[in-house]
């Protein structure tokens, strides 16, 4: 027995390793086709609003993942669920004031954005350029951890199963909206709200 939850752990680390690896690649692909005249600091910026640990762990917990790997009542699970309404009611109440989105022309300028694809609505008031909206600093790691370990892990398995454009097909409309605000817009809706948008400057073509 030992040695089979041995076995199960390494088998863990390792597909870990490439849904880390490739939700970056693809990140970083998607950003670039995006937006070509953007700096590689800029790219850097949107790869941390991202991808960062309390970014990964919002989208895992908001579009439900945690349902089918965590015991409902799991400390980590229950501490970062009330932190996600908080940070969606503060969120909403600046989107509202915006229009119902972070951008001016609010819900109609999400809708251009995304116009093609299935979704209808914003789905993230929480999420601020990588931060929890309303929170300064990031997440204390004993919350995210294993919510964003698990993200990975998913990515890394479908990789694994049906290769890495497929499962990006696949993960794509997760990230979407992450997606589509630009480096500058990022700086600007985002100041004073999250200290990302400040540590990562434009830096060189």
């Amino acid at each position: 027995e030992d040695l089979w939850l041995e076995r199960l752990a390494i088998m863990r680390e390792k597909i870990f390793h490439v849904g880390n690896a490739s939700l970056q690649l693809n990140v970083v692909e998607e950003l670039y086709h995006r937006y070509l005249g953007a700096t590689s600091g800029d790219i850097h910026l949107q790869k941390i609003c991202v991808l960062s640990m309390d970014s990964l762990a919002y989208v895992f917990v908001k579009n439900g993942f945690h349902k089918f790997l965590f015991d409902r009542n799991a400390n980590e699970i229950l501490s970062f669920q009330t932190i996600m309404e908080e940070a969606d009611e503060l969120g909403s109440e600046e989107w509202e004031r915006r229009g119902g989105w972070i951008l001016p022309g609010g819900i109609e300028e999400f809708q251009k954005r995304i116009e093609g694809t299935h979704i209808v609505l914003p789905r993230y008031p929480g999420l601020a350029a990588g931060r929890i909206f309303g929170r300064k600093k990031k997440l204390n790691e004993s919350i995210t951890n294993d919510l964003q370990f698990s993200m990975k892990c998913i990515f890394g398995a479908l990789v694994l199963s049906l290769g890495l454009e497929k499962a990006w097909t696949l993960f794509l409309p997760v990230f979407l909206e992450l997606l589509v605000l630009s480096p500058e817009e990022l700086r600007k809706c985002y100041a004073g709200i999250s200290p990302m948008v400040s540590h990562y400057s434009k830096g060189r073509h």
